[in-house]
């Protein structure tokens, strides 16, 4: 029974990491999909960021406005919402880490050079603070390539800047969507096949150590924990013959 099990052992496991291999290409197709932009996230983006913005408050800590601020993460398809000061200081922040206080801080490097290089006047205070935001919410995000981003100068009535606000929102409509009965099949179908592949390999050798009465318990741990080069290690190194 053993010799049996021990020929069926090797063609399982390669038949497994074969299947794990079209399972993670066609996961891997599936991604690309995701990460086109989708005009349905778009538009619900700019739709959220046109309710914030015409509420037109005086101050930053106008009431009715915080709350249309602090509700817009329950938005669709909204992941991050941000408040400037005119300065680039962090007002808000909901749905990011923050390990800074001002879009300054947190700004890329190259953003901040290629500031830093232009000629004095050649941009508005507004336009290189709206530069700096964008570069402050994208530098935080953890996922930028599931993430678009939005910025926009907050106005008064009388149209005087008085901050900035800005949301990080899903690329596609996908991206935040519950996992189908195909994904879930393909993610348990992967692993299943993983651990067939793993753990075939060091049964194959602690059968074949056993049978030629090598030291079968260590080099079925040394194979379990070092794979396929493992293996290698030990079909070099293996009592040529069976007892």
């Amino acid at each position: 029974m053993y010799n049996k099990i021990k020929k069926i052992i090797p063609w399982a496991s390669f038949a497994a990491i074969l299947i794990a291999a079209l399972i993670l290409f066609f996961c891997s197709a599936n991604r690309v999909s995701l990460l086109v932009e989708s005009p349905e996230t778009r538009a619900a983006a700019e739709e959220t960021l046109n309710q914030i913005t015409a509420n037109k408050p005086q101050t930053l800590d106008d009431t009715a406005f915080m709350n249309v601020l602090k509700q817009a993460d329950e938005m669709p398809y909204i992941a991050q919402v941000w408040l400037f000061a005119p300065d680039g200081k962090i007002i808000y922040s909901k749905g990011a880490p923050l390990d800074a206080e001002s879009a300054t801080q947190l700004a890329t490097r190259q953003v901040k050079g290629a500031l830093a290089a232009l000629p004095v006047g050649e941009l508005t205070q507004e336009q290189q603070m709206l530069l700096l935001v964008g570069s402050a919410i994208q530098a935080e995000g953890e996922h930028n390539d599931v993430f678009r981003y939005m910025v926009r100068p907050l106005t008064t009535l009388e149209n005087k800047v008085i901050g900035y606000v800005g949301i990080t929102y899903d690329v596609n409509e996908g991206i935040s969507a519950r996992p189908n009965i195909w994904q879930i099949v393909s993610m348990v179908g992967l692993l299943l096949c993983l651990v067939i592949y793993w753990v075939g390999l060091p049964l194959w050798t602690y059968l074949d150590a056993k049978e030629r009465r090598e030291r079968a318990p260590v080099w079925a741990l040394f194979v379990l924990a070092g794979n396929l080069v493992a293996l290698i290690a030990y079909l070099l190194v293996r009592n040529p013959s069976a007892q």
